[in-house]
């Protein structure tokens, strides 16, 4: 068994619901593998085109934790199967069946999703370790520094958050011929600085609200 060394911080699963058009020209190249079109978070870069397995879009054991087997990583392998189980949910949704079990999963899919990327584990981890320093200052030790190392990891199996309450959590149906944007943030609703959005999404796909005055 090899290892799992390429693990991604956005599932592949959720990233295959974005994957581009192939081009006319490209359907009869048979090495052409259609993907995602990636930037970086200033987009700086320019668009690329990049398959949902490319390493870009992961980080060699970035959830490995010291006592794994590499071959058998215990938080790689638990957000698998949560992946597995997301494709099958998604599935049910697409088809039009929505019920209280699945809005809860799909609610913990996003939480998840929001915990497990690099820019909440450094925050996390970054107050769990200041924490552990003071506690250990205070004992005159460094056993609390090894008891909080990679907790914010460890806390993506150990918090039980699959029965999530929904009551905000909101399907929406892509109607319009533009394709969404997505990023490794999980898509919320709220008001934004149109002006802005109108620089990165065409102007007839923005609309205006105003609150009406009673």
């Amino acid at each position: 068994m090899p290892e799992k060394k390429h693990q991604h911080l956005v599932p592949a699963c959720y990233l295959k619901n974005f994957i581009a058009a192939v081009p006319g020209k490209q359907k009869e190249n048979p090495n052409f593998t259609s993907g995602i079109y990636v930037n970086d978070k200033t987009l700086s870069t320019g668009w690329k085109l990049r398959s949902v397995k490319h390493k870009s879009l992961t980080k060699p054991y970035f959830y490995n934790l010291p006592e794994d087997d590499p071959k058998k990583p215990i938080i790689e392998n638990y957000l698998s199967k949560i992946e597995g189980i997301y494709s099958q949910i998604f599935c049910e949704i697409k088809n039009g069946t929505i019920t209280s079990e699945n809005m809860s999963f799909m609610s913990y899919f996003v939480t998840l999703q929001f915990m497990r990327v690099d820019a909440f584990i450094e925050v996390s981890q970054g107050a769990w370790d200041q924490i552990a320093e003071w506690m250990d200052a205070f004992d005159g030790q460094e056993i609390h520094k090894l008891i909080l190392k990679d907790i914010t990891k460890r806390q993506l199996i150990n918090s039980d958050l699959r029965h999530l309450i929904h009551p905000h959590s909101t399907i929406i149906y892509n109607a319009t011929r533009f394709p969404f944007v997505t990023s490794d943030n999980p898509v919320v609703r709220r008001e934004i600085n149109i002006i802005d959005a109108s620089m990165a999404i065409p102007q007839r796909y923005l609309f205006k609200y105003q609150k009406r005055k009673h």
